[in-house]
C-alpha cells in the first residue's frame, strides 16, 4: 500500500532535486525521495561510527590486526 506524503522545499531546492534525479536516471521526484530516504536509513549515523572507531582503535591495541598484502587475503 502506498501513501502520498506532500514534501514542502524553497523553489532552488525543488528545481535542483529534479536536476538531480534525472541526472542520476530516476523516473520521478518520487522514486528519487524514496531512494534517498532509503540510503539515509542505511547510513552509518556519527555515534554509530564514533562507536566503531573505538572500538577498531581498542583492537589495534590489543594486537587484533589482520596482516594482510591485498584485501583479498582479508
Amino acid at each position: 500500500m502506498r501513501k502520498i506524503v506532500s514534501v514542502s522545499m524553497p523553489e532552488d531546492l525543488e528545481r535542483n532535486s529534479k536536476i538531480d534525479a534525472k541526472k542520476r536516471g530516476f523516473d520521478s521526484m518520487s522514486s528519487y525521495i524514496n531512494h534517498l530516504l532509503l540510503a539515509a536509513r542505511e547510513a552509518i549515523f556519527e555515534d554509530e561510527l564514533i562507536k566503531r572507531s573505538k572500538r577498531a582503535k581498542k583492537d589495534h591495541k590489543r594486537g587484533g590486526l589482520i596482516k594482510a598484502k591485498s584485501l583479498a587475503e582479508l
